[in-house]
Order: C-alpha cells, then structure tokens, then sequence
C-alpha cells in the first residue's frame, strides 16, 4: 500500500507541475521600446528588434538620418506623438527594408520635408496604418525606386512628389511596384507625373 501512495504522489506531483506551467502567459512576439530624441530613433530604426514607440514629440534633421536597416522590419508607433523631419536628403530612408507606421494613442503626426524623398528608398515595402502622415520631397513623396510596395490602410496621407509620383516610384525608375489603398483619406500629388498616385511615371502631365 506504501508503494502505492507513492506512485499516486508522483502523478500528483506531474499533474501540478503541468497545471503551473498553464498558467504561465505566453511570451510577446514583440514589445514596446520607446524613444524620445532623434538620436535613440535613427539607432532603433538601424536595428528594430521591438516596435519603436515615440515618447514624446521629436524633432530631427540632416545630422540624424533616420535609415531602416537594410533587411529588417520596422515598426514605428507615433503613440500621440509628432515626428517632424526636415533634411535636403530622404526624410525616412527605406532601402531593402519594410516600414510600418502606426499611431495606437491616436492624434499623431509625422511630417517631413525633404530635398530628395519623404519616406522612399530602393526595393521598399512601406505600410500606413494610422497617424497623420505627411511627405514631401524633390522626387517622391512615398515609395521609392525598384518595385516599391506601398499600402495604406488607414490614417490621413499627404504625399507630394516632384519628379515622381506623390506615391509610388522615381520618374526613371526601373522596376513598376504597387501602390494598395484600403482605407484612410489619402491625398497625393506630382508636379510633373501624370496621376497623382502612381507605380511608375514617365510621361509629362497633358
């Protein structure tokens, strides 16, 4: 009988255990890191491993490029707050990378005026779930060069290209991309590509 009670304790003892370890929540896939100067958002953008949420407004120029690692994703969370760029460059460089924007507090902007792109790079995946969001740059407002893929699923979106589209490619670029609105109030413009949102521009306004 001895002999029996200690089996019957063991399955007990492996019947809590299992129960205990039930209870133990699962893991985020992804937590939050914030930032708040322009210094800590160029070093998250080169390296995201966590969504990069903004806590407080940032202002940042041509002496902190904001690059997104190349093969990386990330995903910026305005969380309320405003990003303003200006540089004679590209405001979000988005090379080789995927970038996705969102605001979960809700009233954030991100501006940026720009000298050569708004938020553009080669090869780019760019996605707009939330936020006010407004590019302006020389070439393109948002997209880039070699099959960029833009969605845009919510937020309002003003985008204003030069020689290329408001959103969507370069003037001469060499790939086509896409461009896929679901949702969000979008506006888009282009001094000399004929659609205001285009894959790909190379013919003059009529």
């Amino acid at each position: 009988m001895g002999g029996g009670r200690r089996v019957f304790s063991s399955a007990l003892v492996a019947l809590i255990a299992a129960a205990t370890l039930s209870l133990v929540p699962a893991t985020a896939a992804q937590a939050d890191v914030t930032v708040t100067t322009p210094e800590a958002l160029r070093a998250e953008l080169a390296a995201p491993t966590d969504v990069i949420q903004l806590g407080a407004d940032i202002v940042a120029d041509a002496s902190t490029p904001l690059i997104v690692g190349a093969g990386t994703t990330a995903t910026l969370d305005l969380n309320g707050h405003d990003l303003e760029i200006t540089t004679s460059g590209t405001g979000i460089a988005v090379t080789q990378a995927t970038l996705v924007i969102r605001d979960g507090a809700g009233g954030g902007t991100l501006t940026t005026t720009s000298g050569i792109n708004g938020i553009a790079g080669g090869t780019a995946t760019i996605r707009i779930e939330g936020g006010t969001i407004e590019a302006r740059g020389s070439t393109i407002g948002i997209g880039g060069s070699n099959n960029p893929t833009i969605e845009i699923s919510g937020g309002t979106v003003i985008a204003a290209g030069g020689s290329g589209a408001g959103i969507g490619a370069s003037f001469d670029t060499t790939g086509g991309g896409s461009v896929l609105i679901s949702g969000g109030d979008v506006t888009a413009s282009s001094s000399v590509v004929r659609g205001s949102a285009a894959a790909r521009g190379r013919t003059e306004p009529t």
